[in-house]
């Protein structure tokens, strides 16, 4: 199940690399960033979702959501 403390570092990931100057998020959609974080979120924790769960309620490609 999703907590607050996931969602905590889903933002927190998302707001250090939109202000990074590395420029990771650079020509991405705000919805490829999300659909990444929460991919990565998820692995970071031992949570469930899949690639394929992750592309499909994000409505983007697998290759999309791998960033």
């Amino acid at each position: 199940a999703i907590t607050p403390r996931h969602e905590s570092v889903a933002r927190t990931i998302i707001e250090t690399a939109s202000a990074s100057t590395s420029g990771i998020v650079d020509g991405r959609s705000p919805i490829s960033v999300a659909a990444g974080t929460i991919l990565f979120v998820c692995m970071l924790f031992g949570l469930p979702p899949a690639l394929k769960d992750v592309s499909e309620v994000a409505q983007v490609s697998e290759g999309t959501v791998k960033l």
